[in-house]
């Protein structure tokens, strides 16, 4: 069957549907369809080219690997005052510097379900920072403002879970398709060397076949400049196609990759997800369609108009903004004595020469300049102030200040909940791939799928197997991971605030003006309730007895210990982790009591109160620490009495 044919306009209008096809005729039809596309996408192509050439401030010929950096011949006309990208920069430092936390909660589990939860919370953050969603997440937003909509690619590749981020111009959907947003297929097009291509399918002795018979990226298609190195860039188009299922148990979702001379993937268990391995921030999604409005779309006509004065204004200086010397055509003045001499004397007769300074640029041109940088900021909604790091003048006390931010902060809420979604789409998309690849790994007689974590103090690896629950079982909630001030200056405005409220005394607040690092000083602060925090995850999640330290701070740890045990009784935590709360309050009560009545000199701790020996069950341990501390009997049933 030819191949010249497009999308949809075949007789036989069922074999347009690539994914209902094997896989040696599948191919075929992506291309056919990609063909198609690129055809009726010409104007969002353009408008990203576009886009980019007011953001990057360069006349570049396009978008592709070999165009991308290179400008058109001409002369040099980039514009000085661009006030797009000032603002896309801006809103990107504002948005994307928040880092939305999934935290997982149980709807009415049991204790162990709350640990596997606590523990799911480490994981889903661990595989957030070794992919290094965040920074992903910042390019995101940067190319939201630019193009409209940024792209993150969610996959698993030798058994980890990956991310990277994602040209919108790579992706290709059906327009007719997507009017409510939601399209059913998607394709990726990029270009792959083909050494890589061969590596990745090195095992594959068919697919590889295909790669070395597969013809280079052509000029029309890749744009590439005649010259000696061409024929060594050997670049191969790929396309990685899905299609999702048409419903809860349809049986159509595929996805596929290929080349133009075959399939080299057709993934042999059907794509059953209704969604795509992308993540896509969208600045301002559009009424209709897919593809949604940038910043740099949205002040297109104002930086046009802002170039042509600025063109004007640079022209008409050039003309006439240097001083001219009107001379009388009937005096007579030697032209070689109008020079920069000092002290110079200039003979004439008849009118003498006089000096004037033209204005050469209408003051109503720099007015109308002011005016349209101004309404940039306005249309936007973001103060010229934040774009310069400076406050507004008379603004001083910190309340005054606090409602300044959290009024810019409102006006970009809606921007920052599609963040929040995006998090929470990711983290979905995490579980998902772990448990795949968690799978993978136990058909093939290998470890389960793990992943390091750090929680501040310590790192620890946890492993997927532990933490599987079920979907239904848990809820997704988001929390800022910090609410700390980021720049020099916030901080030391924070020290201030602080020492005004006596959360810090001066001496420590003169050493952190020096070097400003608040979170090091918390962390410090907090070390005594850390320190129980970890005591009780210890005894509880671990199941193992740490007895109370003379250093710790035990009076505030009875109290967190007693909070700790109501709130296990609540959950039902199992009886022997209880006791082994119970034994810790009791043992720290026994300390402070010989503590009280010990005379000032320093006295050797009593040995009946140390540590239980090491290696020893945590029945074992209770009952050895109970012997010692003169406690007889079973473990409590009931909380001690708080002394």
């Amino acid at each position: 069957m030819p191949t010249d044919f497009r999308y949809g306009q075949k007789k036989d209008a069922s074999r347009a549907l690539w994914w209902k096809l094997p896989a040696e005729e599948a191919y075929r039809e992506i291309f056919t369809v990609i063909d198609y596309l690129d055809e009726i996408q010409v104007r969002q192509r353009s408008m990203n080219l576009m886009n980019y050439r007011l953001y990057g401030n360069a006349q570049l010929i396009g978008m592709t690997n070999k165009s991308y950096n290179r400008v058109n011949a001409g002369p040099d006309h980039r514009v000085t005052l661009n006030v797009i990208q000032s603002i896309c920069d801006t809103m990107t430092s504002t948005i994307a510097s928040n880092k939305p936390k999934p935290t997982f909660l149980v709807d009415g589990g049991n204790f162990e379900k709350q640990q596997i939860a606590e523990r799911l919370d480490k994981f889903v953050q661990g595989i957030f920072y070794e992919t290094k969603y965040y920074e992903r997440q910042k390019e995101a937003v940067r190319d939201s403002t630019v193009w409209g909509t940024g792209v993150i690619k969610v996959y698993k590749h030798n058994g980890r879970i990956k991310m990277e981020r994602v040209v919108s111009n790579e992706i290709k959907i059906d327009e007719a398709e997507a009017i409510y947003g939601y399209p059913r297929q998607l394709h990726q097009v990029k270009y792959c060397p083909r050494e890589v291509l061969l590596d990745l399918f090195k095992k594959d002795k068919k697919a590889a076949e295909k790669i070395k018979s597969a013809q280079s990226a052509t000029e029309e298609d890749n744009q590439l400049i005649s010259n000696p190195y061409q024929q060594s860039y050997n670049m191969i188009k790929v396309a990685e196609s899905w299609h999702l299922p048409s419903g809860e148990d349809a049986k159509d979702g595929r996805h596929v990759i290929s080349i133009s001379s075959g399939t080299l993937f057709d993934d042999p268990k059907k794509y059953d997800k209704q969604y795509f391995p992308f993540l896509f921030y969208k600045w301002k999604p559009r009424l209709l369609g897919f593809w949604a409005q940038g910043i740099a779309e949205q002040l297109w006509g104002i930086q046009t108009e802002i170039n042509k004065i600025l063109r004007t204004i640079q022209i008409a200086m050039h003309l006439g903004s240097i001083p001219k010397i009107f001379v009388e055509m009937n005096s007579k003045v030697v032209q070689a004595q109008l020079n920069n001499e000092i002290g110079s004397v200039i003979k004439y007769t008849g009118v003498p020469p006089r000096y004037e300074a033209i204005s050469s640029v209408s003051p109503e041109l720099f007015r109308q300049l002011d005016w349209l940088y101004q309404r940039a900021y306005e249309i936007i909604g973001v103060s010229q102030l934040t774009a310069q790091s400076k406050k507004p003048a008379g603004l001083d006390s910190k309340p005054s200040l606090r409602e300044y931010n959290d009024i810019g902060t409102a006006r970009f809420l809606i921007e920052g909940q599609r963040l929040e979604e995006m998090a929470l789409d990711c983290a979905r998309q995490v579980i998902d791939l772990a448990k795949e690849i968690d799978e993978e790994n136990k058909e093939k007689d290998e470890d389960g799928f793990s992943v390091m974590t750090e929680d501040g103090t310590s790192c620890e690896t946890i492993e997927w197997k532990d933490v599987n629950l079920i979907a239904d079982q848990c809820v997704m909630k988001l929390f800022p991971t910090s609410i700390l001030p980021t720049t020099p200056e916030g901080k030391r405005a924070a020290i201030d605030e602080m020492v005004e409220m006596g959360y810090i005394d001066r001496t420590f607040a003169l050493k952190l003006f020096d070097s400003p690092d608040l979170k090091s000083y918390y962390n410090m602060e907090n070390a005594a309730i850390d320190d129980i925090q970890k005591t009780i995850k210890t005894i509880l999640y671990d199941g193992k007895y740490i007895s109370p330290e003379p250093l710790q701070n035990l009076q505030l740890g009875i109290s967190m210990m007693t909070s700790a045990y109501l709130r296990s009784k609540i959950e039902g935590a199992p009886a022997a982790r209880k006791a082994m709360i119970q034994q810790w309050i009791a043992t720290a009560q026994k300390m402070i009591q010989y503590s009280q009545q010990a005379s000032l000199a320093i006295a050797p701790f009593p040995p009946e109160l140390k540590a239980p020996s090491a290696g020893l069950s945590p029945e074992a341990a209770i009952a050895q620490a109970a012997a010692a501390s003169g406690l007889n009997g079973p473990p409590m049933s009931t909380p001690p009495t708080i002394q």
